[in-house]
């Protein structure tokens, strides 16, 4: 079990109010999924703003919020955690969470407009054929050496990520394929999972939807490499 201030140790924090030496037992940015001990963490979404819901996070028992902008009303008992940018913190505090499964994991992640799940589900039977344990995460279904569960969203979420590679590696992969969505967003959602350690990226071309997500003057090959923050080297790119 690790403390609120291991868990947030990476993230550029703005402002503390409250105890930051306390046992986080899960992290969540979905008001509907917390219960006592859990660290909330507000995203404002496009649809609506995590920040809106503190205060009901607060009357179930969260130990402590993370957010942009002070809340209104402090509780005493509750830690607040201000910092620029709550999107990007999630991601590397639920890698810090999980003790950085990314990291025990040989990850390639699949990228382009078409063709991403079909890569990576071929991958992903490719490594259990040579004799690896493998996962694949997919818009279709996720598996964890052989075990599948049918996948919830297109792209999985920050938690829901750390989450399937921390199983994963406890079960026993030593590879990872992924079929992710090539927007912005990837970013935040990959921030603290690095593809760098071994890994690759494998590209599946763009058509004309995905240009709104890139830069038309860009090398192609450099929309997965900066996604997937892959070293400076084009040979971990096909």
């Amino acid at each position: 079990m690790k403390t609120l201030a291991e868990i947030i140790r990476k993230i550029p924090v703005a402002s503390v109010i409250g105890n930051m030496d306390i046992p986080i037992l899960a992290v969540s940015f979905d008001s509907r999924n917390v219960e006592p001990g859990t660290l909330f963490v507000a995203i404002r979404g496009t649809v609506s703003d995590g920040h809106e819901y503190i205060p009901d996070v607060v009357r179930r028992g969260v130990s402590a919020v993370v957010c942009e902008e002070t809340p209104a009303s402090i509780r005493q008992d509750i830690t607040y955690i201000i910092t620029r940018d709550s999107a990007l913190a999630l991601g590397l505090i639920c890698a810090e969470f999980y003790d950085h499964p990314s990291h025990k994991l040989t990850l390639v992640g699949v990228t382009g407009t078409n063709g991403k799940t079909t890569t990576a589900t071929l991958l992903y039977h490719l490594f259990r054929k040579m004799g690896y344990k493998a996962g694949l995460i997919s818009t279709v279904a996720y598996y964890v050496d052989g075990q599948r569960s049918e996948a919830t969203h297109t792209t999985p979420d920050p938690v829901q990520l750390n989450k399937l590679m921390a199983q994963m590696v406890r079960q026993g992969a030593t590879e990872q394929t992924d079929g992710a969505d090539g927007t912005a967003g990837l970013r935040i959602l990959f921030y603290g999972g690095e593809f760098a350690r071994g890994g690759a990226a494998t590209y599946c071309g763009i058509a004309f939807c995905g240009w709104r997500f890139h830069q038309p003057h860009a090398r192609p090959f450099r929309f997965p490499q900066n996604l997937c923050r892959i070293p400076e080297s084009e040979e971990n790119v096909f």
